[in-house]
């Protein structure tokens, strides 16, 4: 199982789901289930059709669909991301997971449309903005040595990437837990309402040349994604 394909997300990345009010995460653990297929319209709405199911309306947890677009040679297609407020949140809504009839339909559906490619779990370290805007993402996979060093840089570098206009979307910092490999231990992202927007500064910001340049010895850039929401359900 491949566990290289970590696009939120971008994410979803992402500490999920932001309310329109609140300008930083809520979630406190963020899993990915990433797959591939080529039945995307039978894989949506089997998983609408648990979305509107009791078991799901129980669930103490928020749910994203995302398209996996431009991330080079990686197998996963699709991702889907279930965000919880708390781990007491993720035990309940894995409880009701387990034991739910609209949930084993799903799982039963879902093995006949995809091939699984790997299952992962992160936590947010630093996030800002408001996902439930955002359509389009960016994501960097990273190799970090020094976390305490990266993320004081990341947070500087994002107050002068917003500051500048460069970024308006919801962003973040994760720290990978379960599904983690020696390529792969954080995961950055940054939102954005469409693509033109996300991609609207083709060059780097001074702030960006020189985050990269001081961030060198610190930090691996495994892999870049652009990545599309399909549904929150």
């Amino acid at each position: 199982m491949n566990n290289r394909v970590f696009t939120v997300f971008v994410l979803m990345t992402m500490s999920l789901f932001v309310s329109a009010d609140d300008h930083g995460s809520d979630m406190s653990v963020t899993t990915y289930y990433n797959f591939s297929t080529s039945n995307q319209s039978e894989v949506v709405a089997a998983i609408t059709k648990f979305a509107n199911s009791d078991c799901r309306k129980e669930m103490p947890a928020r749910i994203r669909v995302m398209q996996n677009h431009f991330n080079g040679y990686e197998e996963a297609t699709h991702t889907v991301l279930i965000g919880y407020e708390s781990t007491t949140d993720m035990q309940k809504s894995l409880q009701l997971m387990s034991s739910c009839d609209a949930m084993q339909e799903l799982m039963s559906g879902m093995a006949a449309l995809t091939k699984p490619v790997s299952q992962s779990m992160a936590i947010p370290l630093l996030t800002g903005g408001d996902v439930s805007k955002d359509t389009v993402y960016m994501v960097w996979q990273l190799s970090i040595d020094d976390e305490a060093t990266y993320l004081e840089a990341y947070g500087k570098l994002m107050k002068a990437q917003i500051e500048a206009g460069i970024v308006n979307g919801g962003w973040g910092l994760m720290r990978m837990g379960g599904g983690a490999d020696s390529d792969i231990t954080h995961i950055a992202y940054s939102g954005a309402q469409d693509l033109t927007a996300l991609l609207q500064s083709r060059n780097p910001s001074p702030a960006f040349a020189a985050f990269q340049k001081t961030m060198a010895e610190v930090r691996t850039v495994t892999r870049l994604a652009v990545n599309f929401v399909m549904a929150d359900l």
